[in-house]
């Protein structure tokens, strides 16, 4: 009995044994089948080829996104292509170009890319203008601008002069750096100068004649923008021209914040605010500011950028003033003439 007994025992165990390997293998092969058919349930790693595959794909979808970009939003010019610009102005302009021929004559044009080579060009497209001008002079009130303060007074004659030999209407005003609007916030103009020079270059020199007492903060751009807010409804004229001429021996430091951080005010923020009163095609301004050789430093690259972008002019702060102002003058009182078929 107890034979039989084991016998049956036996026989069992070995008939579980070999229903548990099928069962194993069954599962093994479900396993192997399903990887088969998807390969990412078997865990494997890329390939280090594929990988490279992956990241250029990204690069080359970023790379066509930010071209995408350029295109809707043009990207101003660096400090460097300002500068190139400026050189080529200052070698090429009124400081010895009048001296070859006349001041009608002359103009800048930008810069064009042909091949490697920037060409600056040269046309003798102007003729006098009877559109009226709109002056805001911007005036560094810092201690260090002292004597060019005192020189722009003594020589801002020769500068109207220009005007009312050509029959152009103007009109000025004058604010610093330091964000104050001048002699009571009076608004000049060349109906004044005609009818009682005397008493007009008497007021003029008084607002030029500025205390020097700014606290070393410069801020012509934010000097702009508040006299815009002010005055700007009541300074314009319909169809005239809108004239900034600034002169600093430093840049500009318009902060848009007053917290201590340091972001200054964007050329682009102040061209969006000229544009509420005036077109940019209306629109120059002209920069007379520290360059090099006599500064270590580019000081007036902001403003410079500014005249870059209204196609004003820059000229060196240490240079012949009387020169310079005959130049800035001879440019304003001058237009553009018409396009005639040949």
């Amino acid at each position: 009995m107890k034979k039989i007994i084991f016998v049956l025992i036996l026989a069992l165990s070995f008939y579980y044994f070999l229903t548990d390997r099928e069962d194993q293998e069954l599962s093994k092969d479900t396993q192997k089948t399903e990887q088969e058919e998807n390969p990412k349930k078997r865990g494997e790693k890329k390939r280090p080829s594929a990988i490279r595959e992956s990241n250029l794909a990204k690069k080359t979808k970023t790379k066509e996104s930010l071209l995408s970009k350029e295109e809707e939003e043009p990207i101003p010019p660096t400090n460097e292509e300002v500068l190139e610009h400026l050189q080529n102005i200052f070698s090429n302009t009124y400081e010895n170009v009048t001296k070859k021929e006349s001041l009608l004559k002359a103009e800048v044009e930008r810069s064009t890319q042909t091949g490697n080579k920037k060409i600056t060009t040269y046309n003798n497209k102007y003729e006098n203008s009877k559109q009226p001008v709109d002056i805001l002079w911007v005036i560094d009130d810092s201690g260090s601008m002292k004597d060019k303060i005192k020189e722009v007074s003594e020589k801002i004659d020769l500068f109207l002069n220009q005007f009312i030999e050509k029959n152009v209407s103007f009109k000025i005003a004058v604010v610093n750096t330091s964000r104050e609007l001048l002699h009571d916030g009076s608004i000049l103009n060349s109906i004044n100068y005609r009818d009682d020079r005397g008493s007009f270059n008497q007021t003029i020199s008084e607002a030029f004649n500025l205390s020097v007492s700014g606290n070393g903060e410069e801020q012509g751009f934010w000097s702009i923008s508040d006299f815009l807010d002010s005055s700007g409804e009541k300074f314009f004229r319909e169809n005239s021209k809108f004239i900034i001429i600034v002169i600093s021996d430093e840049d500009d430091g318009s902060f848009v914040y007053d917290d201590g951080r340091e972001r200054l005010m964007k050329t682009q923020s102040l061209l969006d605010k000229i544009q509420q009163y005036k077109t940019l095609e209306n629109t120059e301004l002209y920069s007379i500011v520290s360059f090099p050789p006599h500064v270590a430093k580019i000081a007036g690259i902001r403003y410079a950028e500014m005249s870059y972008l209204t196609k004003g002019l820059t000229a060196d702060i240490k240079s012949d003033f009387h020169q310079t102002l005959l130049n800035i003058g001879g440019r304003i009182t001058t237009s553009k003439k018409e396009e005639t078929s040949p």
